[in-house]
């Protein structure tokens, strides 16, 4: 049977990546996304962010796994106990950090501008701190 859902939020699957090794090499202006690893083969692979709202389709979904070179029962196991639900939507009218919740309950911020992580940790104020001195962040004039 498939355990491959029939569409993927991309934070899930970029998550996933991350549980792989791979890290995002670098950001396009277009959608392309080019991410990088140290000890996977292929060690370089590049995918499509879906616009918006979209999500990866199922047979997207399958295209990816196939260049990745990765079982798709193995995939499935690694996507479960992924939280894709934002605690937060964004700290500022730009949506320039997202805030997601870890099965474990550690706080896991990422820019938006660079796709980087900038905390994960239990404590909002640390959370806080840290978005507050990201490179990045631009805080909106009054």
């Amino acid at each position: 049977m498939d355990k491959l859902p029939r569409q993927l939020k991309w934070a899930p699957f970029v998550n996933v990546l991350e549980k792989l090794g791979y890290r995002l090499a670098t950001k396009h202006p277009g959608t392309a996304r080019t991410f990088v690893s140290d000890t996977r083969v292929p060690d370089v692979v590049t995918f499509h962010e879906p616009h918006g709202k979209d999500h990866l389709r199922h047979g997207t979904l399958s295209e990816y796994l196939r260049k990745l070179e990765i079982d798709r029962n193995e995939f499935a196991d690694l996507l479960d106990g992924i939280s894709d639900v934002p605690i937060i939507q964004a700290v500022n009218a730009e949506d320039q950090f997202r805030r997601t919740q870890a099965p474990s309950g550690e706080i896991i911020s990422n820019c938006m501008k660079c796709y980087g992580v900038v905390a994960k940790s239990m404590d909002e104020a640390v959370i806080n701190e840290a978005e507050s001195q990201h490179p990045c962040y631009i805080p909106e004039l009054s």
